[in-house]
């Protein structure tokens, strides 16, 4: 599966001011996943992970994910392939025994919907709170048109002017085991905090399909 995406992240200090927000906006209830991403060094290129996740509390599966993001304060593109996996820890073992393991990130996220847009409200184990927006290209859009359509959600979430986050969880979970102290410190000091306003109702989406876990994102 190829996704060409538009996504954003910032860290958020009052989570349940983030849902109340992200709820007056979304097309119907979140779903609910727990997922374990295994990143597996690939380069300084590009990232590729295993993710292993449930929904809403049920069966297991899991997906490995390849994908090439400029890094940068603005909304930008993912370049991503994806492939679904039968045998989840079978590949896992596989990979850990020919590659370097490079980060495992444990979360817990809240999976909302938007029009073509996923919102995201992540609890990141270590690292605290977030809220992803990951606005899915359709074939006939152009990179200026998902940027848009981010930042006007931004705006509705009372977000316009928060710091985003460039750096995949990967990062942030290695950059916070670093033994140095002056390097853990700066790293630390890149989570810019964000407050959420309230912002206008939305309404239930009566043809949103069941979710199955996430495409392609951090």
């Amino acid at each position: 599966m190829d996704i060409q995406n538009i996504e954003i992240k910032l860290a958020i200090d009052d989570a349940d001011a983030a849902r109340a927000a992200i709820e007056r906006v979304a097309d119907g209830a979140p779903a609910r996943l727990t997922q374990t991403d295994t990143y597996f060094d690939a380069g300084a290129a590009a990232l590729l992970k295993l993710r292993r996740e449930s929904v809403d509390g049920g069966a297991r599966h899991a997906s490995l994910i390849a994908y090439r993001r400029t890094l940068g304060g603005a909304p930008e593109p993912s370049d991503i392939r994806l492939v679904r996996i039968d045998d989840g820890d079978g590949l896992h073992d596989a990979l850990a025994h020919a590659l370097t393991v490079a980060a495992v990130v444990h979360k817990t996220r809240d999976l909302y919907f938007r029009g073509q847009t996923r919102i995201h409200l992540d609890s990141v184990d270590g690292l605290g709170t977030f809220v992803e927006l990951e606005v899915v290209l359709r074939p006939d859009q152009s990179e200026a048109e998902g940027r848009r359509i981010a930042y006007d959600l931004l705006d509705r979430l009372g977000l316009a002017n928060a710091q985003p986050q460039s750096a995949s969880y990967r990062d942030l979970v290695s950059d916070q085991s670093l033994p140095d102290p002056q390097a853990t410190e700066a790293a630390s000091g890149t989570l810019q905090s964000s407050s959420i306003k309230t912002a206008g109702p939305g309404t239930r989406h009566p043809d949103r399909p069941a979710p199955r876990g996430d495409p392609a994102d951090d």
